[in-house]
């Protein structure tokens, strides 16, 4: 029973997170996953979500370091542009320290993209992937 309060907590903090996302301004698609869990996904941007889908999410824990590897597919026929980021959780849901900014991404129509991430630390258990429209005003 112990188990079932943890992961209950674990799940909102994630759920807390991926709903604030890292940053105010454009809308973003998230996505949070980890060790043995299935991806869950928030939609902020539902445009972004049609033109563009995570798929074959994988992961694997190699020399104490989660590593995770996912293809991000354009549904249209033109190129899309997006920025993408990374956030890191250990066990507990709380958020791993890191530098971590905003990676401008281009993928041609119908085509896909595999992205690899690694936790940055042996404590990552669980990644939230943010993706976003490029932000043309900096």
């Amino acid at each position: 029973m112990k188990r079932s309060i943890t992961t209950s907590c674990l799940l909102a903090v994630l759920w807390t997170a991926a709903c604030s996302g890292p940053s105010k301004g454009t809308p973003q698609n998230t996505f949070v996953g980890g060790e043995g869990r299935e991806t869950e996904t928030e939609v902020a941007n539902r445009s972004l979500m049609k033109s563009l889908q995570m798929v074959n999410v994988r992961s694997k824990r190699e020399n104490d370091r989660l590593f995770v590897q996912f293809e991000l597919e354009n549904k249209r026929s033109i190129n899309l542009a997006f920025e993408w980021s990374v956030d890191w959780f250990d066990e507990a849901g709380f958020e791993i320290d890191f530098d971590e900014s905003w990676k401008p991404a281009t993928i041609g129509g119908g085509g896909q993209e595999t992205l690899s991430i690694v936790g940055p630390t042996p404590q990552a258990s669980m990644w939230k992937l943010a993706l976003r429209t490029p932000n043309t005003i900096r």
